[in-house]
């Protein structure tokens, strides 16, 4: 199973029949057209008869015919979730660097994300939990001391007055 559908929910099997159907109305082609055609290929009239090797035979055909994928809704969806991720793992490791966890590592993140929400790893997480753990995670690193700046260092001040000559 492609990693854009992990955690979804949706076979690979689905996922080819929803992409058969979507290369069918982009490619324009009427129904009849369309059961001919399998009919033709692979004697049957319906896509959802078809293996998960035709499938594949039958996008790469409609990809011959001028079938042009575009970014999936669940590409869109794994990639919200990997920004998310990314965004959760600097929070703990920010919270981690100023000192406010107790372990700082992954284990203790997941142990966390186990507790609050029941899955064993971040990976499991949807959408909107991740987006409450964020926002867990960002209330705690604002109760978080943070260290104080170091006073910046004024500049020291250029020697006023003539200019001095070089001595010859």
């Amino acid at each position: 199973m492609s990693t854009a559908l992990q955690g979804t929910g949706l076979s690979t099997r689905k996922f080819n029949l929803a992409r058969i159907h979507i290369a069918k109305q982009q490619l324009g082609m009427s129904d009849e057209d369309y059961r001919a055609m399998l009919q033709q290929l692979y004697q049957t009239q319906s896509s959802a008869n078809l293996s998960e090797a035709q499938q594949k035979h039958l996008i790469g055909h409609f990809q011959k015919l001028g079938f042009k994928p575009g970014p999936s809704k669940l590409n869109a969806f794994a990639a919200t979730q990997n920004d998310q991720h990314r965004l959760i793992y600097r929070i703990w490791a920010k919270l981690g660097h100023l000192g406010a966890l107790e372990s700082p590592g992954n284990a203790s993140l997941h142990k966390l994300v186990k507790h609050q929400h029941g899955v064993d790893h971040l990976r499991f997480l949807g959408t909107m939990p991740s987006r409450q753990l964020i926002e867990m995670l960002k209330a705690w690193l604002d109760r978080t001391p943070q260290p104080k700046a170091k006073p910046k260092a004024k500049p020291k001040a250029k020697p006023q007055g003539r200019a001095s000559k070089a001595k010859p």
